[in-house]
Formats: structure tokens, sequence, C-alpha cells
């Protein structure tokens, strides 16, 4: 069982009754969408963009509280080759490597998006090259139990790099109501 993530989740509610829901996956195979992890499906288009925000800074603090000694690197913005600059999800090193993630919770990435996505992760790999000696680990990450999508890291891959176990589908679901219930009583959902 990954209690450290649960613990990390709980720092963030004090005193909130949680209501386990089951995750059942369906029988085509596919895991369920953000937004039926935290049950915030009913949200409107603004909260689920401000749920994103919250899945950003839940992932930062399984950065700064992971078993592997990851070191968060402050830098927000960089500066592309064409001299554009461009805003940076998520940065930290581990070790001699330093990963960049694009975090995108929209697991619908629509055909406009998805190549607009991977040309920001590269572009953004590349400009850190020129600033980092060390290997650049650059990918997209979607905060969702596992993921068949090439090129996209799903939540148990990502846990590993940072040392925790990996969950079980049980695990997941909870941390899921967990965060859902936060994220609904920080924007007043409850």
């Amino acid at each position: 069982m990954s209690k450290l993530i649960i613990d990390v989740v709980k720092l963030w509610i004090p005193t909130l009754p949680v209501t386990i829901k089951k995750i059942k996956i369906p029988k085509n195979g596919k895991y369920p969408a953000l937004y039926e992890w935290l049950n915030t499906a009913d949200f409107n288009h603004s909260n689920k963009i401000k749920s994103g925000h919250y899945m950003q800074a839940f992932i930062l603090e399984l950065i700064i509280n992971a078993p592997n000694t990851a070191i968060v690197i402050p830098l927000k913005y960089i500066t592309i080759s064409n001299g554009e600059s461009k805003e940076m999800d998520i940065l930290f090193q581990i070790g001699t490597v330093i990963y960049y993630r694009e975090v995108k919770c929209n697991l619908n990435l629509d055909s406009e998006k998805m190549p607009a996505t991977f040309n920001k992760i590269y572009q953004i790999s590349e400009a850190l090259s020129k600033i980092y000696t060390q290997k650049i680990d650059a990918g997209c990450l979607q905060p969702v139990w596992l993921t068949s999508e090439k090129n996209i890291e799903g939540f148990n891959n990502f846990i590993s790099i940072l040392g925790y176990d990996n969950l079980t589908i049980e695990e997941y679901s909870e941390i899921g109501n967990l965060l859902g219930k936060i994220i609904k009583t920080s924007l007043g959902q409850i």
C-alpha cells in the first residue's frame, strides 16, 4: 500500500469526512477519466481548469515528499530557440536527471492539442539541455492510474520515478476521492 501518497493527500484535509466511491474498470478495459476519478464530472469548465491547478499542486507535494530525494527546480519560464517564453508545469531533479513534465488533466486531447503539447515538450527539452549538463527526461503526464496512450505517462509510472510503490486500483480510487473532496471543498462545491 502506498501509505506515503495517502498521507500526502491527508495533509491537505485535516477533518473532512470522506466517502470512498469505488471505481469499477469497465468491460472495455479503459480506465476512468480524471473527472470521474475525482468525482468532479459535474463541474463547469472553469472549475475543471481549477481542478487541474490543484492536480499540479498535488504532484508538487508528491515530489517534495518523495522517497527518492527530489529537488523541485523553481524555474517557471524558459526561453526557447525562437526567443519565445514558455511556461513549464513541473521541473525537478533526482540524482543526475532533470525531469520536466507537462501535466495534462484532459484525457481527450484533441487532434490539435496533442501535437502542440508534444511540440512544446520538445522545445522546452531542447532549451533545458542548453542550460543543464544533466540528462533531461521530458514528457507529458496525465494523472490517470494507467494510460495506454503512446508518449503519455500515467500516474503509476510517474510515482515510481519518485520512489513510491505502484498503486492498486483501490488505492488510486481512495486518493481520487480524497483529492476530489479537497477540490470541491476549496471551490465551495460542498
